[in-house]
């Protein structure tokens, strides 16, 4: 408890040893780990998808907020990715982007809990890519089975800029988690198209 009174930060003491917490829009679960709140979830359901630029933009930034909890978020959104470059939004809509909003939103509605990482437990580093986009998902092994810690990915809105894609999604993966890669025990790559 000192060092957060020391920071000027308050903490009720019936939160401390609740088996649920709300943080910053997320369920933080004790020992399960964190997975997006249902409310923001059912919220997000109701979005309507955006017809002007602004609109666009609040909405990506909404949904990048739970990026984490999206498998291949960046491969998801990559069609209001190109419309950002388009500021005529309205005309250049097609049917592929309402789906990926929903493809997007109905993941985070079915995201299982990210857990914390056991400095006991073996990593599992798996890297996809694809032209277009890069990504990672950092697990570890608990009892037997795969548990999730994080998912990182990236896009690129130029065709054919990701070229060696093997060498990159692992260099790249690497870079990014490198403070949990010293003691990796396994990497997987798995070449897109």
């Amino acid at each position: 408890m000192e060092p957060i009174q020391r920071s000027w930060m308050t903490m009720s003491y019936s939160s401390i040893c609740r088996r649920v917490t709300k943080v910053f829009g997320e369920f933080f679960k004790g020992r399960c780990g964190i997975k997006p709140q249902p409310g923001k979830v059912e919220t997000l359901s109701t979005v309507v998808s955006p017809k002007d630029y602004k609109r666009l933009w609040s909405l990506l930034g909404l949904l990048s907020f739970h990026r984490r909890f999206v498998p291949g978020y960046s491969d998801k959104v990559q069609p209001f990715q190109e419309l950002t470059n388009n500021q005529k939004t309205q005309s250049a809509r097609r049917d592929s982007h309402e789906v990926a909003m929903r493809q997007v939103i109905e993941d985070l509605a079915n995201a299982d809990y990210l857990v914390a990482p056991d400095p006991d437990a073996q990593l599992v580093l798996n890297t996809h890519a694809t032209q277009y986009v890069v990504g990672a998902i950092l697990g570890q092994v608990n009892d037997g089975r795969m548990e999730v810690t994080e998912y990182v990915a990236r896009s690129s809105l130029k065709l054919n800029v990701i070229r060696t894609w093997e060498k990159e999604s692992y260099l790249w993966a690497v870079e990014v988690l490198c403070d949990q890669v010293g003691r990796l025990h396994t990497a997987k790559t798995h070449p897109g198209r």
